[in-house]
């Protein structure tokens, strides 16, 4: 195996190990109460439920009103897509780092 495969799999090591260390810190996140509270919970649930509410409310039919409460939503969603992301991620990075250990065994193995 080459120099360059070698260094293929370092990087890619260390972008799985990124990727973990993030899934490890969200996780630490949805353990912790306060996190839980403001942002699961307040911003997640009821900010979201206030900005669905108040689309129909009558004093929020002008553009400017419901164009703020369609961006407060598509903020909610876009969080939460970034959550759902670093968990897929970490998930996949953490099964990819034993592989890519084997693999740089094996590349390192044969250089002897």
């Amino acid at each position: 195996m080459s120099e360059q495969e070698l260094t293929e799999i370092e990087i890619s090591l260390s972008n799985a190990e990124y990727a973990v260390r993030n899934l490890e810190c969200l996780e630490r996140l949805y353990k912790n109460k306060d996190f839980k509270h403001l942002v699961l919970d307040g911003y997640f649930v009821k900010q979201a439920s206030r900005a669905v509410m108040g689309k129909a409310e009558p004093a929020m039919q002008t553009e400017d009103a419901q164009g703020e409460m369609v961006r407060d939503i598509d903020s909610i969603g876009r969080l939460k897509q970034y959550f759902v992301a670093v968990r897929a991620m970490g998930e996949l990075a953490r099964k990819s780092i034993a592989d890519d250990s084997k693999t740089r065994e094996e590349i390192l193995a044969e250089d002897l």
